[in-house]
């Protein structure tokens, strides 16, 4: 197991590295000035360019590449254009929220999807499956951007129960943790139940309910168990596309997270700030999944063998 974990970290590295060049050169590839969107449009040709020497970008794209890379290697990821702040600071910052944000999306979408899916699986054909096979459909063809205007809509304008903006409290990330978990509801959901439905047909299914075993202990111990490698599987790519999808909808809930951060960065060619934002983001994903492939082991038996086997 140990050696595997290792591979995988080593793994990341090429990973962020080929990240990095791909979000490096879609921002070089915009026409616009870092310098002249800080400055406005009345700036002089000469404050542009005083500016633009300043951040170092009249600098060739490839030197200012390895400068950037050459400070994360030390961990510097440099300053703002906009703001002159540490980008590290400013991550540091926000990345609480969106990271909180997506731990709720991840908590609250497995605790419904889960016992749903293995519901609907149970009584598959029935009235109950019929329900939330729709309910399924109609959670995934929401975007999420409409589903949050539309509970800011109902539950902060009309009832005026939740704050529409803010995250300074928890009260404050309800609408839009609802909003991120619309979808992975949905996914999850009709994993769990298409995943519960080829376990319960095995034959070692028939046979614990053949020896007598209770029904909750075929289900929970036996089914279930095997049937949550897909559904972890899910899960943790899901909770990586929370922390995607957290950029627009902060931007719906004006909440000050890494969301808010990136855009405003990409709006002002910030390439400290995007490169360090996506890059910080990349880095979760991949731990995330790493998580996943060891959790397999603890859920199957049989695959931390071959994680043992190949040492």
């Amino acid at each position: 197991m140990g050696r595997f974990v290792l591979k995988r970290l080593l793994q990341v590295i090429p990973v962020l590295i080929g990240i990095s060049i791909i979000i490096f050169t879609i921002m070089q590839l915009s026409p616009s000035n870092p310098a002249r969107l800080i400055l406005g449009e009345k700036a002089t040709e000469e404050q542009i360019e005083a500016l633009s020497a300043e951040l170092g970008t009249d600098q060739p794209a490839v030197k200012q590449y390895f400068n950037y890379m050459g400070g994360l290697l030390h961990g510097d990821l440099g300053n703002s254009y906009r703001t002159r702040m540490p980008v590290m600071d400013e991550i540091v910052d926000r990345f609480p929220t969106t990271f909180f944000l997506a731990i709720l999306v991840m908590v609250v979408s497995t605790a419904i999807s889960i016992p749903l899916g293995v519901l609907s699986s149970l009584r598959q054909n029935s009235l109950f499956d019929a329900i939330t096979t729709i309910i399924a459909l109609l959670l995934t063809a929401m975007p999420s951007f409409w589903l949050g205007l539309m509970l800011m809509l109902i539950f902060a304008e009309k009832l005026q129960w939740l704050p529409a903006i803010g995250s300074t409290e928890f009260i404050h990330f309800i609408m839009p943790t609802l909003t991120l978990s619309a979808a992975n509801i949905a996914s999850n959901m009709r994993m769990t139940r298409s995943s519960m439905l080829e376990v319960i047909r095995q034959d070692y299914i028939r046979t614990a309910r053949a020896k007598g075993a209770p029904e909750k202990v075929v289900i929970v111990k036996h089914a279930l168990k095997n049937a949550l490698i897909p559904v972890v599987t899910a899960i943790g790519m899901n909770f990586g596309w929370s922390l995607g999808g957290a950029v627009l909808i902060e931007s719906v809930f004006s909440m000050k997270g890494l969301g808010t951060l990136l855009l405003n960065g990409v709006r002002t060619k910030d390439v400290p700030v995007v490169m360090s934002a996506v890059l910080v983001t990349s880095l979760i994903f991949c731990v995330v999944t790493l998580l996943v492939d060891i959790s397999y082991g603890f859920i199957d038996p049989r695959i931390k063998a071959q994680y043992e086997n190949k040492r």
